[in-house]
């Protein structure tokens, strides 16, 4: 009994995940999920693309304030 109810959590938390993937990495637009300190945790593909980098390189990389002329 106790292995069955494993089994169905497990499915679920795969549904989710898979949902996850879905929403998060392969939007349309770029997402970036950043730390306390502002620097990059983890970016979707899109934000990759528009950054011109590789995602892997995208990582511990600090976000700089922006600032207008």
């Amino acid at each position: 009994m106790q292995n069955e109810a494993l089994r169905e959590s497990r499915l679920e938390l795969e549904e989710t995940r898979d949902r996850y993937l879905d929403l998060y990495e392969f939007a349309p637009v770029g997402y970036l999920t950043l730390t306390k300190a502002a620097a990059v945790e983890e970016a979707n593909l899109t934000m990759a693309s528009l950054l011109g980098m590789d995602r892997k390189k995208t990582r511990e990389r600090p976000v700089q304030e922006s600032r207008c002329p």
